[in-house]
């Protein structure tokens, strides 16, 4: 059955953020006690690894496990009304009711020429209906907000046109009356790019014999700052990705097994038409396990 689309940060994510946690919340406190061993050093420095390293041996199988939800083998249809010649031509307009979509998917998965999989497989069907270009368009953006797709990003870009065109009919651009001014950047000009290339050389040398002033304990101290800022922007980002997953717009619905049978269940999903006149569904189809990331983001 469809259910709501509601935007979730993926468990498997969620699980390799914890994993990775005791690394995290464990560097803070090592860089202060880092910084001050390297304030008391005088001499001869002894190379030793970070308690850190010890906690950290779990990095490869944090790796294969982002690899493996990222890993998507699949293939991807979009229908949506400005498909020639799926959608209802009315002039400048286009119009797809809810079920002609769904019929459309049904002819392409039954489509012999398509090369889909010959085994066990599992599909993921989203399905986004609006009442006009400009609820189509808003529906569409909500999705790409968190989940961009290229095909609905074209997709709401023309219902967006359409919107705009409906509402108005002509549209009068201004163009400028008078001369203005405009940023400059500082590579614009030949002879800037060319002369910065050519003293680039120049001041390389210099550089190159600089470096031999820079103390080791102060290319340490540096490094342990650098560490410090990373893990703080690292949890910034953690924190950053999960409000990014909020929301939520359209209908999902997940079916597994052959792609015969995916064609017969996927028929009978309840289609509501009510004043729905432009519908999208997408279908990515593939390895069940290819479809993780999906059902995950998506909340089914």
């Amino acid at each position: 059955m469809w259910q709501t689309v509601n935007f979730t940060l993926p468990d498997t994510a969620a699980g390799i953020k914890q994993d990775s946690d005791s690394v995290l919340t464990a560097v803070s406190g090592e860089m202060s006690a880092a910084q001050s061993r390297l304030s008391g050093v005088a001499g001869f420095i002894p190379v030793t690894p970070s308690p850190i390293s010890g906690n950290a041996g779990n990095a490869a199988d944090l790796t294969n496990r982002l690899k493996t939800l990222l890993a998507v083998n699949a293939q991807f249809i979009c229908v949506h009304p400005y498909v020639h010649p799926v959608g209802d031509k009315r002039g400048d307009y286009t119009y797809l009711s809810p079920s002609g979509c769904r019929d459309a998917v049904l002819a392409k998965l039954a489509d012999p020429y398509e090369k889909l999989p010959a085994s066990e497989c599992g599909a993921l069907f989203l399905k986004i209906t609006g009442y006009d270009h400009a609820d189509m368009a808003a529906k569409l953006a909500v999705f790409n907000n968190v989940f961009p797709v290229t095909s609905l990003q074209l997709v709401q870009r023309r219902a967006a046109d359409l919107s705009v065109h409906e509402n108005e009919k002509y549209i009068f651009g201004n163009g400028f009356i008078s001369p203005k001014f405009q940023s400059l950047e500082e590579r614009q000009h030949q002879t800037n790019k060319m002369m910065d290339a050519r003293m680039a050389r120049l001041v390389a040398v210099s550089h190159g014999y600089d470096t031999q002033n820079i103390r080791p304990e102060s290319l340490l101290s540096e490094l342990i700052n650098k560490k410090r800022i990373q893990t703080e922007q690292a949890d910034e980002v953690w924190k950053n990705l999960c409000s990014s997953f909020s929301g939520g717009s359209g209908n999902a619905a997940y079916l597994s097994g052959s792609v015969r049978q995916i064609r017969h269940d996927f028929s009978r999903l309840a289609i509501r038409e009510g004043a729905h006149i432009l519908s999208v569904i997408c279908c990515w189809i593939g390895e069940a396990e290819a479809m993780t990331v999906f059902r995950e983001v998506l909340g089914i």
